[in-house]
């Protein structure tokens, strides 16, 4: 989803939530609320190698 300039991604992360935030013009992210150790393993661990990966 996208609101103006901010980029909002949601994961899976079983009983919780994992909501990462992309600030587009600030090159900025705050991920909010990691979720459990398989919700990195599983979700978040890909998407961050693919943003190092891009700059």
């Amino acid at each position: 989803m996208k609101i103006n300039d901010i980029h909002i991604k949601m994961f899976r992360a079983g009983s919780g939530d994992c909501i990462l935030l992309e600030f587009e013009k600030a090159d900025f992210r705050i991920l909010i609320d990691g979720g459990f150790v398989e919700t990195y393993q599983q979700e978040i661990r890909s998407y961050l190698r693919m943003l190092s990966k891009s700059g």
